[in-house]
């Protein structure tokens, strides 16, 4: 699998797996910017935490993001203003500017050392289209109370834009400084942080809920917060959103940037930020989880529309991470819809980093019972049918498609087609297999069968992981869960 820019760039401490049953007011699932987030809000009132994290912390999304605060939100304030009028749209600033800030303060109060940095934003159009579609959601960012306004062509951009919108207020911050220290002011406070302990089950025993580890360990607790990107275990929000991989660069490039946060129109869109350092990162080149002939094509989109546009002086690191669009566009915060005990947050879009701080906020008061004016619009409980109708359908007509095409389907018919450090999947008579061969030349057969909901796993070819197009489940190359709603591996299988 690729690394990030941040995880090469940063040293941390390795924190022990949990060996031994324990009883907790509160159960953290995930150490990424949601579970570390929430487990500091908890702390300041003075609840009793535990935190586990199925690999190592900032291991997922939160490690491969590029860590962008930024005010004009992916769910667009267009949108948003058509399908729930101005004052929710409002409120999503509200919420917005609120993770923007608490990034900083955190920061700032625990000298973090995260980069953090107020920048300007901009969002730049070059097609009439992409012109209309901004002046659009401008007017409706305005209707929403941001400060956003044209402004004159982006001199510091080396080609021509139609129209700019300049935003405020944004912030970007290195992720993983951030996680990593803040999980060090968390232990000294009293928190207990534990590695390698995946949660594998969990049940409701009485009046609290019980999870157990992959090792059979249990934690007792009140509370669980899944912070897992998206929820494991089977929950009413998997089927309302849709998984994309997006792509990065970190590069020096030809043409000196500025320190901003900037986007295009395009459809996927380019997003570009600078780090402390001066290192420019880049992203975009999304696509549907589980639907590209080769990732490695839309790696090098990116790297062909950087290389045009600014010039790489030095390549420095490339990755990918995984987002889920929900089909109203606005992320789920909040109380499983199923279970009284169960919270969680997810749906972030592209604004991962945004959310998941603002998650951290709003879950913490949910499970104190302190009234929160934005528990409603983030609910996952909430249904808008006019809002969510026509992307729900599509989305699951998709995987009604993927659940049956994918069954016949086959990349090979015999294991001798797989070489070195690849996956295939192979069909013999009925039966399909997902083979891996190492770099060694052992082979690693698996049933291809996603054990989420049933569907069959693609081959990515970039990254070296089995990937369910369904609802966005991964595994490692010999079959481990890796991310996404699964709770165990691809299951062993023999030719």
């Amino acid at each position: 699998m690729t690394s990030s820019y941040w995880e090469r760039d940063t040293s941390r401490k390795i924190y022990a797996p949990l060996q031994k049953d324990l009883e907790t007011e509160v159960l953290i699932v995930g150490g990424g910017i949601t579970g570390i987030v929430t487990a500091w809000n908890l702390m300041q009132a003075g609840k009793k935490a535990v935190l586990v994290e199925g690999d190592r912390l900032g291991s997922g999304v939160s490690g491969h993001t590029t860590a962008h605060l930024n005010i004009s939100v992916d769910a667009e304030y267009a949108r948003i203003v058509n399908d729930f009028g101005e004052e929710v749209a409002k409120q999503v600033a509200e919420a917005a500017s609120l993770a923007i800030e608490l990034v900083g303060k955190i920061d700032s109060a625990h000298q973090l050392g995260a980069h953090y940095q107020k920048v300007p934003a901009y969002d730049w159009a070059e097609t009439t289209q992409e012109i209309i579609e901004l002046q659009r959601e401008l007017k409706a960012a305005q209707a929403a109370g941001i400060r956003a306004e044209e402004v004159d062509d982006l001199n510091a951009l080396p080609f021509p834009t139609g129209m700019v919108v300049r935003w405020e207020p944004n912030a970007r911050f290195h992720p993983l400084k951030f996680i990593y220290g803040l999980a060090e002011v968390l232990l000294k406070a009293g928190v207990q942080i534990y590695e390698q302990s995946r949660v594998i089950d969990l049940t409701e025993e009485g009046d609290a809920m019980e999870a157990t580890l992959e090792n059979g360990t249990t934690i007792r607790a009140q509370q669980v917060v899944l912070a897992t990107h998206s929820p494991i275990f089977m929950h009413s929000v998997h089927p309302r959103m849709a998984p994309y991989r997006s792509y990065a660069l970190a590069v020096r490039t030809r043409q000196e940037l500025p320190d901003y946060l900037l986007y295009d129109m395009k459809d996927p869109y380019h997003y570009i930020r600078k780090e402390a350092d001066g290192v420019v990162i880049i992203g975009g080149a999304d696509h549907k989880t589980g639907h590209a002939e080769d990732e490695n094509d839309h790696l090098q989109q990116l790297k062909d529309w950087t290389e045009e546009r600014f010039g790489i002086a030095e390549y420095l690191a490339s990755w990918s991470a995984q987002v889920f669009e929900p089909a109203d566009r606005m992320p789920f915060i909040g109380r499983s819809p199923s279970q009284k005990r169960v919270f969680y947050g997810t749906g972030y879009s592209g604004d991962g980093t945004l959310w998941g701080t603002f998650a951290g906020y709003l879950l913490s008061d949910l499970i104190t019972g302190k009234e929160n004016k934005w528990e409603r619009i983030f609910s996952p409980s909430r249904l808008n049918i006019s809002a969510e109708a026509g992307d729900f359908l599509k989305m699951n007509m998709e995987v009604a498609k993927d659940f049956v095409a994918d069954r016949f389907q086959s990349d090979a018919s015999d294991v001798k087609e797989v070489g070195l450090d690849d996956g295939k999947i192979i069909r013999q008579g009925v039966q399909q297999y997902a083979v891996y061969r190492d770099k060694q030349g052992g082979l690693h057969v698996m049933s291809p069968t996603c054990v989420h909901m049933g569907c069959v796993v693609q081959w990515n070819k970039l990254e070296k992981t089995w990937d369910c197009p369904c609802h966005g489940g991964r595994y490692k190359a010999t079959g481990e869960q890796l991310e996404g709603p699964p709770a165990h591996g691809l299951r062993k299988a023999d030719l």
